[in-house]
């Protein structure tokens, strides 16, 4: 089976265009990685710095709330 990148030209843009730190979000399957690669490669010779990390907890109930407030945990 041949491998199929899908062009997200749009996301691209966003990365390029974003003033400083990107948090990406999305449930284990849905192509972060493979868009991180993409824009990695549109950016020959610029130094491009990616750290990931599985949020759990507390941290990820704060990060939630922020993003999205009305899915935040209910005390």
């Amino acid at each position: 089976m041949d491998s199929v990148l899908v062009a997200r030209p749009r996301l691209l843009e966003t990365l390029d265009t974003a003033p400083g730190r990107v948090v990406m979000t999305a449930p284990a399957g849905y192509g972060k990685t493979v868009l991180l690669d993409q824009w990695a490669l549109t950016r020959p010779g610029e130094p491009t710095r990616v750290s990931g990390a599985e949020l759990t907890g507390p941290l990820l109930d704060g990060i939630r709330a922020t993003l999205h407030p009305s899915a935040a945990p209910r005390s």
